[in-house]
């Protein structure tokens, strides 16, 4: 993670509504597509499979991860990202993409606003983070 004060290139702020940011501006991205690429940018290299577990709670989750997959490889390189590795696995996040630390984040946000209710899973790993984060 990195603690800037400008934002160049794509960066991903941890504080407030998750967002991708290319140059300082909101790119629109799915929240699945979001949360795969804070839960990399958080814990690291992660397997298809536990990305799948984490997102979906149900059978289909593998082909469900291809697909958002699919789509953010497709928006990062509109980005002008080199993107994820395709057949990569495990999945990393791209090394182009900065996680923001704020250094005096906003008294009234959490971190990782707007990626609640997305899996029991997800949930349960994003309330471990918030305290985290906040501590």
């Amino acid at each position: 993670m990195a603690i800037q004060e400008a934002n160049p290139g794509l960066t991903l702020p941890l504080w407030g509504k998750a967002r991708l940011l290319k140059d300082g501006k909101p790119l629109q991205v799915r929240r699945k597509a979001l949360s795969i690429l804070y839960y990399l940018a958080l814990e690291g290299p992660c397997t298809r499979e536990k990305l799948a577990q984490l997102l979906w709670d149900q059978t289909t989750s593998a082909r469900n991860l291809r697909v958002e997959l699919s789509y953010l490889r497709q928006l990062l390189a509109r980005a002008g990202s080199g993107g994820l590795t395709e057949r990569a696995d495990p999945l990393e996040l791209p090394p182009d993409i900065l996680t923001v630390v704020e250094a005096y984040p906003p008294a009234d946000s959490l971190p990782l606003e707007d990626l609640d209710d997305l899996s029991t899973d997800f949930q349960s790993w994003l309330e471990w983070t918030r305290h985290h984060l906040t501590e």
